[in-house]
């Protein structure tokens, strides 16, 4: 009897440091390269959860180049590697033993959004070119049947410009159909844009000429068009991760920023705990 109690308490030991050693901790938030965790077979991606104490290393011949970055639950980095020479990332990293706390309003938003970039990475991607204009991803307000798009158009030059709207659909399709407007954007007044059928939603933008053509390949945008009612809480929800991705600076590139933030449109768009 004696032996057997030993026994369940060993048994209950050993199950409760497999259970802690297998709680989730973070989420990957940028790579590439060939990482795999606990020498997995599967690569691993973005969006994907991490439990404490997994040891992550990259299984390739050629090293240089590759990154990863692992965020906790509150988004703070808790590993990152850059192998800038191939050295840099002979030794593997080795997590936390224990994850942080994790219930907090940031922590629920950010799992919604590394699940949506988890499941469906290309709905969300970015192509920039290089010396095109780039728009940003943003909550813009409609009131009046205006929009002020001054958030969006923060890193492009003052000029004339033609700007096109197409609708987002739930299922992550862009409809064809485009509302085109021109804007004469100066950054140093608000740049409001009038249209009597423009509608509240999710949509992607871009720069395109008179005729309604691309003026260069990655102009696009995503932005929700928000009313007055949804408006100050969608905001504050953008930029919530917005601010959590701004800490983040060289550890992850600006397309996976931006691909994050059109996971939080989409989330914002979509989801009905965001109303």
């Amino acid at each position: 009897m004696a032996l057997r109690t030993i026994l369940c308490f060993i048994f209950l030991v050993v199950f409760a440091k497999t259970v802690e050693a297998q709680q989730r901790i973070g989420y990957v938030v940028d790579v590439s390269g060939d990482w795999r965790v606990n020498s997995s077979a599967k690569s691993i991606s973005i969006g994907q959860t991490v439990n404490s104490g997994d040891v992550i290393g990259i299984h390739q011949k050629s090293k240089r180049g590759a990154y990863v970055t692992i965020v906790n639950f509150q988004g703070t980095i808790i590993a990152a590697r850059h192998c800038n020479i191939s050295s840099d990332c002979d030794a593997p990293i080795k997590l936390p033993p224990r994850p942080e706390s994790r219930q907090s309003k940031l922590s629920t938003i950010l799992d919604s959004v590394m699940s949506l970039l988890f499941g469906e990475p290309d709905r969300y991607s970015v192509h920039r070119v290089r010396g095109a204009p780039e728009m940003v991803e943003s909550v813009v307000l409609l009131t009046n049947r205006q929009i002020d798009l001054s958030s969006v158009f923060q890193n492009v030059d003052e000029g004339h410009y033609w700007v096109a709207f197409q609708r987002i659909q739930k299922d992550g399709s862009i409809e064809d159909d485009a509302t085109r407007l021109s804007l004469d954007w100066n950054p140093a007044t608000r740049s409001l844009l009038a249209k009597p059928d423009l509608d509240i939603g999710l949509f992607q933008i871009s720069l395109v000429n008179r005729d309604g053509d691309p003026v260069s390949v990655g102009t696009e945008a995503w932005i929700f068009i928000a009313n007055p009612g949804r408006y100050p809480q969608a905001l504050e929800t953008f930029d919530n991760i917005s601010a959590m991705a701004k800490q983040w600076g060289k550890d992850v590139k600006v397309e996976t920023v931006r691909s994050l933030l059109r996971a939080q449109l989409y989330q914002i768009a979509f989801d009905t705990r965001t109303k």
